[in-house]
């Protein structure tokens, strides 16, 4: 292919990534259609599908482009990540901070054993008890969660979330595993699944006098 698409003349261009979160957002709503679900969890079937990047970016859109506000909260015990992507200022006695974004705000696993709210093995009941004490002060709560394989932690998390949107990286695990994972999960709480790390550019001809490509 030139480096000039042959039915507009002007460069290909990649889509900025923020309008994928925004397609994302638009997609989640629709599929909630006016349900009751505030608290959302994001996992993956196993490590290192970009999950953690996948919930900060989408939390991000969210506030700024919709105007909504959202709480990050870190659900990975284990291995947790919010703390080292997304900078937070704790507040005093509490285990929730604020971020740079207005609007966002985000409890992070340095927070929480900080503030003493939630440890050890009543993890998951402290997310609970912080989903419900907080609900009505954000319009979505989302959940950055462990992998569903090999540990149980996001069995015990599925059950104090209202949906579950699973992350599979492009050329990452096979499709058994895949399967094995969203099984493993209560089919009425999964929302979808997102595709990530695909490479591709979309160019549509009705867009090209817009340069969307």
């Amino acid at each position: 292919m030139s480096k000039k698409d042959s039915r507009s003349g002007v460069d290909p261009k990649i889509v900025p990534a923020d309008e994928y979160y925004r397609i994302l957002f638009s997609r989640i709503e629709r599929r909630i259609n006016g349900d009751e679900i505030k608290s959302i969890a994001i996992t993956s079937a196993v490590k290192g599908e970009g999950k953690t990047t996948t919930i900060t970016q989408l939390a991000k859109v969210v506030v700024r482009d919709f105007e909504k506000r959202v709480l990050l909260l870190e659900g990975d015990a284990i291995n947790p990540s919010l703390n080292s992507i997304l900078a937070s200022k704790s507040r005093e006695g509490q285990a929730i901070g604020s971020t740079a974004i207005r609007g966002l705000d985000v409890m992070t696993l340095d927070n929480v054993i900080k503030n003493k709210k939630v440890n050890g093995p009543a993890f998951a009941a402290g997310l609970k008890k912080v989903i419900e004490t907080v609900s009505n002060s954000y319009d979505y709560i989302l959940v950055d969660c462990p992998p569903v394989l090999p540990l149980v932690d996001m069995q015990i998390i599925a059950g104090i979330v209202d949906g579950i949107i699973m992350v599979v990286r492009s050329e990452g695990p096979s499709r058994s595993v895949v399967k094995n994972a969203l099984a493993s999960l209560p089919k009425d709480k999964i929302l979808g699944v997102v595709l990530n790390g695909m490479k591709t550019r979309w160019s549509t001809s009705y867009l090209n006098g817009y340069g969307y490509y």
